[in-house]
């Protein structure tokens, strides 16, 4: 059990730090630029909250400690359909959203998670195209090779 909880805890760590320490990078620049010379403690505490549901979030559907036979859609869509709602949850804790929106707004938001999501999906193809191609010329140099090696015996 240790063998796969410690990576585990140790990726949700690792993935809580770097999350947390770009949206603070972010933060920092969008006071600068909006005027505001100091950010609060609470802003980054909630800011570590969304750090926190975003890493275990990428860790469950990410990594084959707890999903060990599942594609890379299944995964993307478990992610989306998890860290979406928790994020609008925290971004109206934080202010960024408040009262209903307006349409322009949620259309902006939702087009940047659409965007965001076929790009992924874009680069997975391309990833798992490439894996296949490889995989599918060692096993075309394996049947060579073996087909080689039992003709060399006559």
């Amino acid at each position: 059990m240790n063998d796969r909880l410690i990576p585990f805890l140790k990726k949700i760590r690792d993935y809580t730090s770097y999350i947390f320490s770009w949206l603070t990078i972010l933060i920092i620049i969008a006071s600068f630029i909006g005027g505001n010379v100091s950010i609060s403690a609470e802003l980054l505490g909630k800011t570590l909250m969304l750090s926190v549901i975003a890493a275990v979030s990428l860790t469950v559907a990410f990594t084959r400690t707890v999903i060990r036979k599942k594609g890379f859609l299944f995964r993307i869509n478990l992610f989306a359909l998890v860290f979406i709602p928790a994020e609008i949850a925290v971004f109206y804790s934080m202010g960024i959203f408040s009262g209903t929106g307006t349409p322009v707004q949620w259309l902006i938001f939702f087009g940047v998670i659409l965007f965001l999501y076929i790009v992924s999906v874009g680069i997975g193809t391309l990833v798992c195209r490439k894996e296949g191609r490889s995989i599918n010329e060692m096993l075309d140099n394996y049947k060579k090779g073996r087909n080689n090696y039992g003709k060399q015996d006559m």
